[in-house]
């Protein structure tokens, strides 16, 4: 029997805050802040039946999917989460949006953490934060701003908005010529060689399935050419092998827990969201976004209004 609750984006946490309530009021025990912050929250029939299902298996998998990991609030939202994964014995994981968001949280690219995950000693912005701060200069590499990411028109406004905007990119897109300042040509991943770290943890290399499109170079050796120019360290790479060992030796043995150990406390309040949820299958990248057979399928096409040859530029 399939049990779903329904909940908008506005209302996501508060109905996994009743879900949660419904397990304690099956007598299993609740940390204490989420005893707090629960009081006065009911949960309903569709909630405690989510509660049921969990509770009567063995073995209980609890998903965080795209538009979980979308919203604004998704620290909380994964908090919760672990509570109710440690409140019904069920086991935590992630369906991430790219192939690789555990490999870039490893090598530090997250604003609180260093390579390997350790914690960071400075702080950082977020791309939300970096968004709604604007910033006098942006850097971007490998992205479509307003495509990429769940703030996308603010992002827009804010590039047009900037001092300067410099951007390595496989892509002249119509919104790229528009804000940047510098576009640099770079490959795009079907065009290099790299490696990647899947959900499941493992450490995954490939090759170039593509030769690179004119002036375009892998993004790294790009990188790689700006940093000896400016006397920076760590800039001497002759190879993605290279890259790939030196982060290896960095990063050290790690494992992928299926647990929550983090002392984030939500509350299970409603709000709006300003995020973009409307990603569709064929929207990930910008080779997904300009392949028009895949474009003009019906999956691509739902809730759209505009002709896919329009919809991104060059």
């Amino acid at each position: 029997t399939r049990t779903a609750v329904t909940a908008s984006p506005t209302d996501f946490l508060g109905a996994l805050g009743g879900v949660l309530a419904a397990v304690g009021e099956q007598g299993k025990s609740l940390p204490a802040w989420a005893k707090q912050a629960l009081e006065g929250i009911e949960s309903n029939a569709e909630q405690r039946a989510a509660a049921a299902t969990l509770l009567d298996k063995s073995r209980a998998l609890i998903l965080l999917g795209e538009w979980a990991q979308r919203h604004p609030r998704f620290a909380e939202i994964r908090a919760a989460a672990g509570a109710l994964a440690a409140a019904t014995g069920a086991r935590l994981g992630y369906v991430t949006e790219g192939a690789n968001a555990a490999g870039v949280a490893l090598a530090g690219a997250l604003p609180h953490r260093a390579i390997g995950g350790k914690p960071s000693e400075v702080v950082g912005l977020h791309a939300e934060g970096m968004i709604t701060a604007p910033r006098r200069v942006y850097v971007l590499f490998g992205i479509e701003p307003d495509h990429d990411l769940a703030c996308g028109e603010l992002a827009d406004k804010a590039m047009l908005a900037a001092d300067h905007v410099i951007a390595f990119t496989p892509f002249a897109s119509e919104s790229l010529l528009a804000a940047a300042d510098v576009l640099l040509p770079i490959g795009s991943f079907a065009e290099i060689d790299g490696s990647f770290v899947n959900a499941e943890g493992r450490l995954q290399s490939f090759a170039a399935a593509a030769q690179l499109v004119g002036e375009a170079r892998a993004g790294w050796r790009v990188l790689r050419v700006l940093g000896n120019a400016l006397d920076l360290p760590g800039c001497e790479y002759r190879s993605a092998a290279e890259i790939r060992a030196d982060f290896m030796a960095q990063v050290g043995d790690f494992a992928m827990g299926p647990g929550y150990a983090g002392q984030f406390e939500p509350a299970f309040d409603s709000e709006p969201v300003g995020a973009d949820f409307e990603l569709g299958p064929y929207a990930r990248d910008g080779i997904l976004r300009r392949a028009l057979a895949l474009q003009a399928t019906a999956a691509a096409g739902q809730g759209r209004d505009q002709d896919p040859r329009e919809a991104v530029g060059a």
